[in-house]
């Protein structure tokens, strides 16, 4: 039925109460929001692997894995995969159930709260590098081995790729503030308001 209830919310307005109940019976509405806005912090353009399950008897969930193509840039894509009416033709991510929640202000106000959230709690700098440091610690191990097998990769283009990564995950959230803020119309009373606070923090922790 994942398909009946991409079409009920293509069809119907979620803005009545019974329509958005019957939706948010079936759908994980905080599993969506928080796959959607973790994919759009780190870049993720990989959007072929996107995948949905539900245990019996449970609501649709969403599930995060191969994000290997991420924070490599400060471009607005994804974001503009996913903010876009729900009549809209489908690039690579479908839309239609967050374009038709995004469609309900309450919903809305969810959405940009939990994305400050998310940046605040998980993407300032000093969070990211307390989880990256170990893997590129255990990396920088084994890769001379790897290198001198396979010679597909040298250490200095390995570090020149660490480095990059790093940068990108310093400068992405700030930027993916203003990527949201354009596409989903954000006023800067509401800015200020929402964001106000993780943009101050940024400036502080993920400065370049």
């Amino acid at each position: 039925d994942w398909l009946a209830l991409m079409d009920f919310c293509r069809d119907h307005d979620l803005n009545n109460p019974d329509n958005l109940l019957y939706v948010t019976e079936r759908l994980d509405v905080d599993s969506l929001f928080q796959h959607t806005l973790f994919e759009m912090i780190i870049g993720n353009t990989d959007m072929t692997n996107v995948r949905m399950y539900r245990v019996p008897g449970g609501k649709w969930k969403y599930l995060l894995f191969d994000v290997e193509a991420s924070f490599m840039s400060t471009k607005e894509t994804p974001i503009s995969w996913y903010i876009k009416p729900k009549t809209a033709k489908r690039a690579r991510f479908q839309h239609v159930h967050l374009a038709a929640l995004l469609e309900v202000p309450a919903m809305r106000e969810k959405f940009l709260l939990m994305a400050a959230d998310m940046i605040e709690t998980r993407f300032t700098w000093p969070n990211v590098e307390a989880h990256f440091a170990p893997w590129e610690q255990a990396l920088q191990d084994l890769l001379p081995r790897h290198a001198a097998r396979w010679r597909n990769i040298t250490m200095d283009s390995w570090r020149k790729d660490i480095n990059a990564v790093k940068h990108y995950a310093r400068v992405r959230p700030a930027r993916v503030i203003d990527h949201l803020c354009k596409y989903m119309k954000v006023t800067q009373e509401e800015r200020a308001r929402i964001f106000g606070r993780v943009e101050t923090l940024l400036e502080q922790t993920n400065a370049k």
